[in-house]
């Protein structure tokens, strides 16, 4: 569906003066996601965002938001939180091969 003259003269308007829209073009023009300005892509590739800039702040915000809500950190490794129990072994060489896959475990070198 080809726009009508009205509807292109307002989207002159709103468009930045350094961007020229040609009428039968006009289909290029897209609302940056970041900012809601209007503007025509330079890139083939330009969808989204209407500069580096807007596509920055975008990630910027995106990284911040997946932190807050979805970012999930593995707890840091301890002595003992591993192979070793409250109890030691009754047997002394299975107490020494536990420990020592503890310490490979922690790649603690002795």
């Amino acid at each position: 569906m080809k726009p009508s003259f009205k509807e292109i003269q307002e989207l002159k308007s709103r468009l930045p003066n350094e961007c020229t829209l040609i009428a039968n073009k006009c289909s290029i023009v897209r609302i940056c996601k970041y900012c809601g300005n209007l503007y025509v892509p330079t890139h083939f590739n330009q969808k989204k965002f209407c500069s580096r800039e807007c596509f920055h702040n975008h990630r910027l915000d995106y990284k911040a938001e997946w932190k807050r809500t979805k970012y999930n950190p593995k707890p840091k490794q301890t002595l003992g939180t591993g192979y070793i129990d409250a109890t030691r072994q009754q047997d002394f060489d299975k107490e020494e091969k536990i420990i020592k896959k503890e310490l490979r475990r922690l790649r603690i070198k002795r």
